[in-house]
């Protein structure tokens, strides 16, 4: 299995059992996950190798964004509720 389909799919268990989200709160964190996701990977970093900092640094670059305030704090407790979950994967 592909990297990134295990990330996909350890995802959607995180959202659905650990979180119990419903379909439209899912979207906006798999939004909020693709846009760190994306930061990591500008930086030369991988999902599998996040560490604290990594999440530390991407909530102040979320907090010097264009981004809603609102948008800002969900994808903020999006990736901070997750750490110990992307830590692991």
């Amino acid at each position: 299995m592909n990297t990134t389909r295990s990330i996909d799919n350890k995802l959607e268990k995180w959202l659905i059992v650990e979180r119990g989200k419903q379909e439209s709160t899912k979207e906006d964190y798999r939004r909020d996950f693709t846009r760190f996701f994306d930061w990591l990977a500008k930086d030369g970093e991988q999902v599998e190798t996040v560490q604290q900092s990594d999440i530390t640094a991407y909530v102040a670059h979320l907090k010097d964004s264009d981004l809603a305030a609102a948008s800002v704090a969900r994808s903020t407790v999006a990736v901070r509720s997750s750490g110990s979950w992307l830590m692991k994967s």
